[in-house]
């Protein structure tokens, strides 16, 4: 086997891996927006049961006014993360076409490899790139999250000691 075939293999490979480190972070977005989803909706559920008919007071309004605020940009940092993406991990035709030119539609089996290892480089580029962008939406939104379980979690306390 020659360097270049151990090259493109290897090349392959990264991509393969690439892709599927993008497909994870895209599932854990996924998992971010229904859990942000969930809990705001089952906390202000639960604020609901336990102050029926009774005014909040202001500290208990912002508190969960603040939550909300928090579930929600939370979801917004998951919908970024999983958008509509021009598709990095696509190989532009251009590059397709000078493979398939007639110039090197009879070259060596080397020659081919090497111009779909190289567009295959790029590729990778641009999805670590892809990754990296939805990886900070990501922390974004879990840090988020995070928060308003805290503001949800202070809502509900200063509602159990106002009963």
């Amino acid at each position: 086997m020659t360097a270049g075939k151990v090259a493109a293999e290897f090349i392959s490979q990264q991509l393969t891996y690439v892709r599927a480190r993008r497909d994870n972070v895209e599932a854990r977005a996924v998992s971010l927006i229904t859990t942000s989803g969930a809990v705001a909706s089952i906390g202000l559920a639960f604020l609901g049961i336990l102050a029926p008919g009774r005014k909040l007071s202001t500290a208990q309004l912002a508190s969960a006014s603040c939550a909300l605020t928090a579930f929600i940009f939370a979801c917004i940092c998951g919908l970024l993360v999983v958008k509509p993406r021009t598709a990095p991990d696509v190989i532009e035709p251009s590059d397709l076409r000078v493979i398939i030119a007639e110039e090197h539609w009879e070259a060596p089996e080397g020659q081919a490899q090497r111009v779909i290892a190289d567009a295959q480089v790029d590729v990778f580029e641009e999805t670590t790139k892809a990754i990296n962008e939805k990886g900070v939406w990501l922390r974004r939104g879990f840090i988020l999250e995070v928060i308003g379980i805290a503001l949800l979690g202070i809502t509900v306390l200063l509602t159990i000691r106002n009963r």
